[in-house]
């Protein structure tokens, strides 16, 4: 049975087929839209009315910096759904360059992650604890969970949080729980979760970080699937040590979320959750998954201060085995610009990884 995490929608302004000026092409609007996108209303309910949709609507339209984008959508519906720094979450025509709609959360509110998962758009924001899903017609919110209970301010709750910046969200395109909607795995203050997107409620939850004892912390910063013994299916939550910044791996049944294996081990030294070439999001990991049936995954990361090239092979490292993390000199541009760090970028998808891999990094 599912946690009941239900919150009011919150306080929303949602704008709804906002046309560009003639004057401006819908390839420089779309250019424009990728740098800075999405009016911010000056409070949280504020709205643009119907008389100042324009010109006026059109200039505000571009405040904030886009940190995310998905896409979807056929050949020629396709649009492109961006999140920027300032809380906005837009779609846009990629053909016409028209905004669909537009939702900006609460003030201080930003996205995490965004992705398009069973013909909805999903996102995670407020440093992992909001999951969201809107309507890709048309921006409606669908439904909105809490990930996790934020603990009282404090000087120790606040370091904490600094600390355990890993999050993610993972689209699984498949129903692992059942229901029969599909599933995602969300990872959030080194808790990982298995939420159904049929309402956003929880079918398990691990404290992936909490795994570890005598004294052993890890900063749990991403989440894969990978193929294990038997062609079961197997949820794995990757991450650093606090004190060493060694690598560390939760393998978790992907059904039940049972821990099935955890291991620390390897070089030190890799580059920790916000420090330098860390993502939006604080990850400082990138994942690879591969091989022949999707039983090979591989964690991306620099080391010695961007220096080196750390590629972590998680099968070795789940079994102990020495030669898991292969250090390598960081080749000089990786997918557009690899010194000082790897993008923290969706595992399985990005070229940066595949690019690194090919580099040399490991075999």
């Amino acid at each position: 049975q599912r946690n009941d995490d239900r919150r009011p929608p919150p306080r929303v302004a949602h704008f709804t087929r906002v046309m560009a000026p003639s004057s401006i092409s819908w390839r420089a609007a779309v250019a424009a839209l990728v740098v800075a996108i999405a009016a911010i209303a000056p409070s949280p309910a504020a709205a643009i009315h119907a008389d100042q949709v324009g010109s006026y609507d059109w200039h505000r339209s571009f405040l904030g910096d886009a940190t995310h984008a998905a896409f979807a959508g056929s050949a020629d519906r396709r649009r492109a759904f961006i999140a920027t720094d300032q809380g906005a979450i837009a779609a846009v025509s990629m053909k016409t360059g028209d905004i669909a709609w537009r939702q900006v959360l609460e003030r201080g509110d930003v996205v995490d992650k965004l992705v398009v998962a069973s013909k909805m758009l999903l996102a995670l924001s407020g440093g992992g604890k909001h999951l969201r899903a809107y309507s890709m017609k048309d921006g409606e919110l669908l439904w909105e969970r809490v990930a996790f209970t934020a603990a009282a301010p404090s000087a120790d709750a606040a370091k904490e949080a600094a600390l355990d910046a890993g999050i993610d969200l993972l689209p699984l395109n498949e129903d692992v729980d059942g229901d029969g909607a599909d599933d995602v795995l969300v990872l959030a203050r080194g808790r990982a979760q298995l939420r159904s997107t049929a309402d956003g409620g929880v079918a398990w939850e691990s404290d992936a970080a909490g795994e570890f004892g005598g004294g052993e912390i890890a900063r749990m910063q991403r989440v894969v699937v990978a193929t294990a013994a038997a062609n079961e299916k197997v949820a794995i939550a990757i991450g650093v040590t606090e004190d060493d910044h060694r690598a560390c791996a939760v393998e978790m049944n992907l059904k039940t979320g049972a821990t099935l294996r955890k291991q620390c081990g390897g070089a030190g030294g890799l580059a920790p959750p916000g420090g330098p070439g860390a993502g939006a999001a604080g990850a400082s990991l990138a994942v690879k998954s591969g091989g022949d049936n999707g039983d090979k995954v591989y964690a991306l990361t620099t080391a010695n201060d961007g220096a080196k090239l750390a590629v972590i092979d998680v099968a070795k490292l789940l079994q102990g085995k020495r030669g898991a993390t292969t250090l390598s000199d960081a080749p000089a541009e990786v997918g557009g610009g690899f010194r000082g760090g790897v993008a923290a970028i969706r595992g399985g998808d990005g070229e940066a990884d595949a690019a690194a891999l090919a580099a040399g990094a490991a075999t």
